[in-house]
């Protein structure tokens, strides 16, 4: 799921890469006309007859020049209107999205993007494995690369127009290219338990974002989560999420396939999720005080609406690739 958002996240910021380097122009054009106007104080110990000649021809460029930046901008804001708002009945987002992955200077802006995203799901992995600043950065350009291999992925499932054959061979390059990035983390850290937990905070962010949400909620109204309580939680809600035996399971995001969104398929999946919901709530007086279990209650309400709105969103990206 958090790809899926990952994925609209960049899409808003993609509309207007295109936009923002012709406005660059028009940002040097304004401070050549600051440099112009800066010329203006020069004339005062002027001549009067001088000076006015003078600002009688400064006006008139500057007028002239206005002008044509105020057109240039129109311009480049009717073209932002036209490509933020494509047509939903003749052209796919997802499948425009993946095609822009092919221009370098795309790619490396949403790399950048993800690393940044990263470094808010990883802060506590960070800490926790105390690397040197140098091991750190290329740690987070490691997880950088898994996560990117995830991204393109999904844009290119969301694209649609695949055959079968073509999906399954997507499919698989998918699962070696992600292999291929866990076996490189696994080379890296050089040791089976800082793996291990690696691979267990990988596979409980959901859980963690959700604790990290709470924690904020609950320390507001003076009643915080201990440190241990976190983690409790955290252990908590995942074994919760074992015991859920899903017939379509879109938490992990190593494993989601778009084209198996259906209007069946989602429903059955937040069907489940109230299991799950009910199962944690059930559960959660282990960890939690009367007084946080309500409002952690509330919490996972606010998720779970999230949720069914970021499902039903990924749905109607690929419905319009088919």
């Amino acid at each position: 799921m958090k790809s899926v958002v990952i994925l609209l996240i960049a899409a808003l910021l993609g509309f207007n890469i295109y936009q923002l380097i012709d406005r660059r122009d028009l940002e040097v054009s304004l401070s050549n006309n600051d440099a112009t106007l800066e010329a203006h104080a020069e004339a005062v110990a002027r001549p009067e007859r001088e000076k006015a000649e003078l600002l009688g021809e400064q006006n008139r460029r500057l007028e002239n020049k206005v002008a044509e930046l105020e057109k240039k901008l129109g311009d480049l804001k009717k073209e932002t209107v036209a490509e933020a708002s494509p047509d939903p009945l003749k052209e796919n987002p997802m499948k425009a999205m993946a095609e822009m992955m092919e221009n370098p200077a795309m790619k490396d802006m949403m790399v950048a993007q993800q690393k940044a995203q990263l470094d808010l799901f990883f802060k506590g992995l960070y800490e926790k494995l105390d690397l040197k600043p140098d091991e750190l950065e290329h740690f987070k350009g490691l997880l950088t690369d898994l996560q990117m291999a995830n991204v393109e992925a999904g844009m290119k499932l969301m694209g649609g127009n695949l055959s079968a054959p073509e999906r399954e061979a997507l499919l698989k390059k998918i699962k070696d290219d992600q292999d291929a990035a866990k076996n490189r983390i696994k080379e890296f850290l050089n040791d089976e338990s800082d793996y291990a937990y690696y691979e267990f905070y990988s596979t409980t962010l959901n859980e963690r974002m959700t604790t990290s949400g709470l924690s904020k909620s609950l320390t507001e109204k003076g009643i915080p989560l201990t440190v241990d309580q976190e983690e409790s939680l955290v252990q908590l809600m995942y074994d919760e999420r074992q015991q859920i035996n899903y017939d379509f399971d879109y938490n992990d995001q190593n494993k989601f396939d778009p084209t198996t969104l259906t209007e069946e398929s989602v429903a059955r999946f937040l069907e489940q999720q109230n299991e799950l919901q009910v199962n944690i709530a059930n559960s959660a007086g282990q960890v939690l005080t009367p007084e946080q279990q309500e409002v952690f209650q509330q919490s996972q309400q606010q998720m779970r609406a999230m949720q069914e709105m970021g499902l039903k969103m990924a749905r109607q990206l690929f419905k319009g690739g088919e």
